[in-house]
């Protein structure tokens, strides 16, 4: 008959003497009813009793009674309870030390000894949660393994002891990190899944219990096969429990979490409509009232919030409001929850705000948030959170209402979030930044000086903190220098501000693929403004410094290493980055003139928003010659960039941009070095252009006025080379070693009809001649053309012929520069894979119609092909840069090498490339007297560029 609540548990009659034998019995009987009772009740009168009696029966119970086991084991279970009530830990050490002697009292063999041992590990299970003493833990596995070790197969209890023992032997591996621990739960899991009969009650809490373990490992490994069948295994726990069932629920809210976790994986929309669906009903079927609703409601909140940011579909977002304001009505205004719930709710609030601009909803979520903020004690680690949240609430609506009061409130309570959280915390800097850049936001509005004082100070703090991310420190060290720059550039900070910016962006791990997409990622412009304030205040070798830093970067990730191998694109990336450390440090390069190439001058130019200089290094000359360059800026070279890119070329671009050049840019600084035009009975001077930015991609090395009279370029003074950095000349020029005879030679390549883009026949035509001639002068020479060039036949011979000549389509990555690939009939050879080779012997690169397929052009200043090949070993590289007529084009090709051919110093059929800027500059000139030095010639003058020695 059924428990009455109420009804009062006494032993009446003669037999309740205390000498009565069955006492112990009635005693024992009445600490299990009352027990029950406790458990419908939650009355602690209940349990206390319950505790008392089977206290007296164990007391006046023989010690060799068999049943004293048993009487010990209950008096433990209702300790147990009574903790798991009041946390009192002198209950559940009481409970552990009854369930103990009740295992040491069961005599071998006793059919109770693994109820006592599961029992016991679930009392020392319990304190392991409520302490976190391992060792509890360990007892409890242990104990619970006896347990399943004394039980007989197909005994009933067996499934339920292994569910156990799988429980904590997940506990053991979320404290630990144990991988064995979770791969032994989830197998523990498995055999009581398999020991259950179909239709047993306890089979989907098995289930559920297998599935939280396999989405748990899952979240660990990322193992697609873990989800598939925690997913599966939910399904079946929520298919299994009957309607009306009080696990469903939970079992359903489990299914949601699991469906969320592959869709996050997958990204299978289906998912995600499933996973909500499943929230959804969760929260249909849990009665009002009942604890885990606000859970249930937050969950389903979550998943309407996950599919909104992937749809932006406004009514998924308007769900998750509704079902993040039930879970804050439902939650008691003491509940510990409520100020997180609270918080979610005003995220979603905002959120909406910030795509509709609804001042209604910018206002809930600051109510919200104020409310959490209130609610939660002073001191609590999640304090600083809402806080934090608060003020990004308060700064959205001042940015749409300008209202001053908002702002002071953003600044006080983003204060009061970095007081609140502890100087050493991980999210200390954080707050400092939020901190700094809202000071600076109100400095620019009110002009309060002091506001700006201290976001500088507040960004410097957080640029040096030690354990700040890199990448905050960075971001930090950037705007304390920019901002420093605009506000003070004369001060001393300013140059220690860009210091420890550039330092830390050396410095900083990379978390991509490269340093270059490092700079990409909004950081590529620092080293320029970085000059330009040196160069203002005429600290011309700190600017020199800062340039050469920043070019590192992108130099040091391409930068061929002799002992690059293998084929993992990822680990010849990390290599590259490795090397970064042999690039010629940027300190030194004014230490190491002498070393520069003496036969001509190298200028770094520097385009930034509010200067532009040269900085020319001059051999024999210690210091650097600084060139104010005031009628060139950023803004120019990008009207510039555009004329030159804007579709088809038009002649009269080509005329203003080059006259532009001249102009604003070299002329100036050739007037600076005193270089007068040079005689044809003279070799002219060689100079190496090392420009920035949007200069990068113009063609100084054609910069002149052109047309009939006054005609007067850069090709009447110097032979013109790129280089990518000023240590890079220092490297090549000091490592020039001699190349092995038996490696020296010219491989000729060609490639007019690439399948997927437009024919380019003039290539073979191109080839053939140069090859003859080759032969002709008794060089090492091979030609391979169409089919015969294979990517295995090109790499095996660029490693025995020192130069190339590669006539082909090309396409450039401008992000990702080893990427960059030459376009070949059987597949595409990308410049990883030239990399990888072992090219110490390589000599010349000579690219022929290799102009880039894509518009979009790196922001960290160089041409990725032909600085790639210098990368991966070739000292000198001719790269064609833009369109130029095919009859221009064989032109130029062959009178660079009917050049380059007359001008060989060695024998043996070895191929020297040293000649070859010269050798470009006279085709060139050939070509402009060719074409009686007309403006149509000028394309053709801008098509070829020289890079390296």
């Amino acid at each position: 008959m059924p428990l009455n609540p109420t009804a009062d548990v006494t032993i009446d009659g003669p037999q309740g003497g205390r000498l009565d034998p069955d006492r112990p019995t009635l005693l024992n009987d009445k600490g299990i009813t009352l027990a029950r009772r406790f458990q419908l009740t939650q009355d602690l009168s209940d349990i206390s009793q319950a505790i008392s009696a089977h206290q007296e029966a164990i007391e006046i119970t023989q010690a060799d009674r068999p049943d004293l086991p048993t009487f010990l084991n209950n008096l433990a279970n209702s300790f147990t309870s009574r903790f798991e009530s009041t946390g009192d830990v002198s209950d559940i050490a009481e409970a552990i030390s009854a369930h103990q002697r009740a295992v040491g009292l069961a005599p071998a063999g006793s059919e109770n000894l693994a109820s006592f041992l599961n029992n016991l590990g679930s009392s020392l299970n319990c304190r392991f949660v409520h302490t976190g003493d391992l060792s509890d833990l360990d007892q409890a596995i242990s104990a619970r393994q006896t347990a399943i070790e004394l039980t007989p197969a197909g005994h009933p209890n067996l499934p339920s002891f292994l569910n156990n023992l799988a429980n904590a032997l997940l506990s053991r591996f979320e404290r630990t990190g144990d991988l064995s621990a979770i791969a032994e739960a989830i197998a523990a899991h498995l055999r009581a899944i398999e020991l259950t009969p179909a239709g047993h009650p306890n089979l989907p809490s098995f289930l559920n219990n297998f599935a939280n373990a396999l989405l748990r490992r899952f979240e660990l490994k990322g193992d697609l096969s873990d989800i598939t069948q925690a997913t599966s295994a939910h399904l079946r726990a929520v298919e299994l429990t009957p309607a009306g069932h009080s696990n469903l629920p939970s079992f359903l809210n489990n299914l949601a979490n699991s469906l969320l976790r592959r869709f996050e994986f997958k990204g299978d929309l289906s998912d995600l409509a499933e996973a909500i669906s499943a929230h959804s009903r969760a929260v249909d079927l849990t009665p009002a009232g009942h604890p885990n609703l606000p859970s249930f409601l937050n969950n389903l909140a979550n998943s309407f919030i996950r599919r909104f940011e992937l749809t932006g579909d406004l009514s998924d977002l308007a769900e998750a409001i509704s079902a993040n304001r039930r879970v804050v009505e439902l939650t008691p205004a003491s509940h510990p929850n409520l100020p997180s719930f609270l918080n979610n709710l005003a995220n979603s609030f905002t959120r909406r705000f910030e795509l509709t601009g609804d001042l209604s909803d910018i206002a809930e979520a600051i109510s919200g948030l104020q409310r959490a903020v209130a609610l939660t004690p002073a001191g609590h680690p999640i304090l600083p959170i809402f806080l934090n949240n608060l003020a990004n609430s308060l700064e959205r609506r001042f940015e749409l209402t300008h209202d001053v009061s908002d702002i002071s409130q953003v600044i006080s309570t983003r204060q009061t979030a970095v007081e609140t959280t502890p100087a050493d915390h991980p999210s200390h800097p954080v707050q400092l930044a939020n901190l700094a850049r809202c000071l600076y936001a109100v400095s620019a509005v009110t002009g309060n000086r002091d506001d700006l004082q201290a976001s500088i100070g507040k960004y410097k703090v957080v640029a040096t903190c030690a354990f700040a991310s890199p990448s905050l420190r960075v971001n930090a060290a950037t705007r304390w220098a920019q901002i420093a720059s605009q506000h003070f550039p004369d001060s001393p900070d300013t140059l220690t501000a860009f210091d420890t910016a550039l330092e830390l962006v050396v410095a900083a791990p990379n978390q991509n693929v490269g340093r270059q997409r490092q700079l990409n990622d909004g950081i590529s412009e620092l080293p320029l403004q970085a000059a330009a304030v040196a160069c203002s205040v005429g600290k011309v070798d700190k600017a020199l410094e800062w340039l050469e830093r920043g070019r590192s970067l992108v130099w040091g990730g391409l930068r061929r290493q002799d002992d690059v191998a293998g084929h993992d694109p990822l680990d010849l990336e990390r290599k590259a980055r490795a090397e970064l450390e042999l690039t010629p440090s940027p300190s030194s390069t004014l230490l190491e003139l002498q070393q520069l190439p003496d036969s001509g001058p190298v200028v770094a130019i520097n385009v930034e928003e509010s200067r532009c200089d040269a900085i020319v290094l001059v051999p024999g000359q210690n210091e650097p010659l600084h060139v104010v360059l005031p009628n060139f800026s950023k803004k120019t070279a990008d009207t510039y960039r555009e004329l030159l890119s804007s579709g088809q070329l038009v002649q009269d671009n080509v005329v203003t941009t080059l006259a532009g050049l001249w102009k604003d840019v070299v002329k100036p600084i050739l007037d600076a070095l005193g270089l007068k035009p040079s005689s044809p009975s003279t070799e002219p001077s060689r100079i190496w252009w090392c420009p920035t930015g949007p200069l990068a991609f113009l063609p100084l090395h054609a910069a002149g006025v052109y047309g009939e009279g006054n005609s007067e370029s850069i090709l009447d003074y110097a032979v013109s080379s790129y280089t990518p950095s000023i240590g890079f000349l220092i490297e090549r020029s000091t490592n020039n070693h001699s190349i092995d005879e038996n490696l020296s030679g010219l491989l000729l390549a060609s490639q007019p009809d690439t399948p997927g883009t437009s024919p380019i026949p003039r290539t073979a035509a191109e080839v053939r001649p140069i090859y003859e001639s080759a032969l002709k002068h008794g060089l090492r020479a091979l030609k391979l053309e169409g089919d015969d060039l294979t990517i295995e036949g090109v790499l095996e011979k660029m490693e025995t012929l020192s130069s190339v000549h590669l006539a082909c389509h090309a396409s450039e990555d401008a992000k990702g520069p080893l990427q960059s690939k030459f376009l070949f009939n059987q597949g595409s050879l990308d410049l990883g894979t030239i990399m990888r080779k072992n090219l110490k012997n390589a000599d010349l690169a000579f690219l022929s119609a290799c102009q880039p397929n894509i518009g979009e052009i790196s922001k960290a200043g160089v041409v990725p092909l032909a600085v790639g090949m210098l990368a991966a070993g070739y000292r000198r590289v001719v790269a064609a840069t833009g369109p130029i007529q095919d009859s221009h084009a064989a032109d130029i090709t062959g009178d660079f090498y009917d050049y380059l051919l007359a001008h060989q110093t060695g024998g043996n059929g070895t191929f020297d490339g040293s000649q070859s800027a010269y050798a470009l500059h006279y085709a060139v000139q050939k070509l402009r007297q060719r074409l009686d030095n007309s403006e149509e010639s000028l394309l053709a003058l801008t098509s070829y560029a020289h890079f390296g020695l």
